[in-house]
């Protein structure tokens, strides 16, 4: 049989795990949280800017896009899209963005280790496809502000929204680094190690269960 203090100690160890288990966890959901909302929003913005505005004398075949230009005479207005390849990469990967982080919680509150080093993984693939994707649509905003200089004579360019998108992007891009790596740690300190306590699943650091710490609990001296 174990000794008493060495009973009480066990308690106090498998007790404060659980406790940084929990908080832990609750932070990364947070994070998790709102990487999904922070995409979605760029998902949102990016649905907004599809469509094509053209003007008398300048059509969107001609521009460099994206762009909004507005003639100084008469006040028109040529909105030209981002290119297709733009949207259609960015959407996708936003898509994906959003479905992961949802799978890694759930994963996380049903304790399915597989399942959350899969979307784990997959969530390093989206940040990489996520950054090439904010580079390539800076690249494009740029190219767009360039062509605007050789217009100037003639109007003004808009680019505000289309510097948004990027910018957007790379906020949700530094979320998701901060989401994945409180992820790996979740997972590394609560999850993977058999050694930890890991809230429902009745482990504790010594090997006590989470009915013999309570019986413990119970039977151990005030």
């Amino acid at each position: 049989p174990r000794h008493p203090l060495t009973n009480l100690l066990s308690i106090e160890y498998y007790q404060r795990r659980k406790k940084m288990a929990v908080q832990h966890r609750v932070l990364t959901t947070s994070f998790q949280a709102l990487s999904i909302v922070s995409s979605l929003v760029v998902l949102i913005i990016s649905f907004m800017g599809v469509s094509n505005h053209e003007a008398p004398g300048l059509s969107c075949a001609s521009a460099v896009r994206p762009v909004k230009f507005i003639y100084d005479e008469g006040g028109y207005i040529l909105e030209c899209a981002w290119p297709t390849k733009n949207s259609t990469l960015r959407m996708l990967i936003l898509l994906a963005a959003i479905i992961i982080p949802a799978v890694i919680i759930w994963s996380q509150y049903t304790n399915k280790s597989l399942f959350l080093f899969l979307s784990v993984v997959l969530a390093v693939g989206v940040f990489a496809v996520l950054f090439y994707a904010m580079i390539i649509d800076s690249k494009s905003s740029e190219a767009a502000r360039k062509w605007c200089g050789d217009y100037k004579e003639r109007g003004h360019c808009d680019m505000k929204f289309y510097y948004l998108v990027p910018g957007l992007t790379a906020v949700t891009i530094c979320i998701y680094v901060v989401m994945i790596a409180l992820t790996l740690r979740y997972r590394s300190e609560f999850v993977y190690k058999q050694s930890t306590i890991i809230e429902g699943d009745g482990i504790g650091s010594n090997g006590m269960s989470e009915q013999e710490g309570a019986s413990l609990l119970a039977s151990s001296p005030a």
